[in-house]
């Protein structure tokens, strides 16, 4: 289970990197917890 969670998050960075120019901001959210952290902001 963690592997998958893992390849989707990098997976999800990857589409990010490739789309990044449609975004004013970003934001990136840890919510592998009930208590969510802020990992970035752009």
């Amino acid at each position: 289970m963690i592997s998958v969670a893992r390849d989707n998050f990098y997976g999800n960075l990857e589409k990010l990197n490739q789309h990044y120019e449609m975004f004013q901001s970003v934001q990136i959210i840890d919510t592998s917890e009930a208590e969510h952290i802020v990992l970035a902001v752009e």
